[in-house]
């Protein structure tokens, strides 16, 4: 099942006319981003969720050291399906929530 938040793409509240209520999206790609940028600590419900992927920069063998901790901490917080691919300093990742 997917998870929905609020439509950030836009710069208004749209309400939706066949529900009456707001317009939801799917927030999955947001909420992995969140993930992958936080450190751990930075969820105070959750403190040990969060990756801080800036810190794999430069490093020797970061991008297999940011993969591994993407994997795991993804699959931490129940995404399951997990494709990592790599090209130079950046990343696709594809998860699907397993709830």
């Amino acid at each position: 099942m997917a998870r929905f938040d609020l439509d950030s793409t836009r710069t208004d509240l749209v309400i939706n006319d066949n529900l009456g209520d707001f317009d939801a999206v799917e927030s999955d790609q947001a909420h992995i981003e969140h993930i992958v940028d936080a450190a751990k600590g930075d969820f105070k419900e959750f403190p040990l969720t969060g990756i801080r992927s800036n810190r794999f920069l430069n490093a020797a063998g970061g991008t297999q050291a940011a993969k591994r901790e993407i994997f795991v901490g993804l699959k931490a917080d129940g995404y399951g399906s997990i494709v990592i691919e790599s090209v130079e300093d950046s990343f696709t990742i594809d998860a699907i929530p397993l709830t």
